[in-house]
């Protein structure tokens, strides 16, 4: 929750910046939470041209950026991995592939309207 100081004129536009590093299914969250608390302003710093981290399977490695197999299979079951606000479809697997976790994490990106806040090809130093 933000706290206002009675004494300062808190506007919207003295929003405080807040960087995320990173804009894999963590960062993406960050963003979300950060939004709802109204009184940041974000904004996700991701390295690659995508989003979702380490499950957008990468046919190439990079240094320094992580790539999920395409054989990954989740360890945990949908439900016990699932954020409590946003329920996997049902018809994913229960223990979800590596292009269903990532099409989950997509549809939170979306359903949340984060993707405008994750600023590409930046890596932070």
């Amino acid at each position: 929750m933000c706290t206002t100081n009675i004494f300062s004129r808190s506007t919207a536009s003295h929003k405080k910046k807040i960087a995320v590093v990173g804009g894999g299914l963590s960062g993406i969250i960050s963003v979300s939470c950060l939004l709802e608390e109204e009184c940041f302003e974000p904004i996700c710093f991701e390295k690659s041209g995508e989003y979702e981290g380490t499950w957008r399977y990468k046919e190439e490695s990079s240094e320094g950026m992580a790539s999920i197999m395409p054989t990954t299979i989740s360890y945990h079951s949908k439900e016990i991995g699932a954020l409590s606000t946003f329920p996997p479809k049902k018809e994913y697997t229960n223990f979800m592939r590596h292009h269903e976790l990532l099409n989950y994490v997509t549809e939170y990106a979306n359903f949340r309207n984060v993707i405008k806040y994750i600023q590409h090809n930046s890596e932070v130093l």
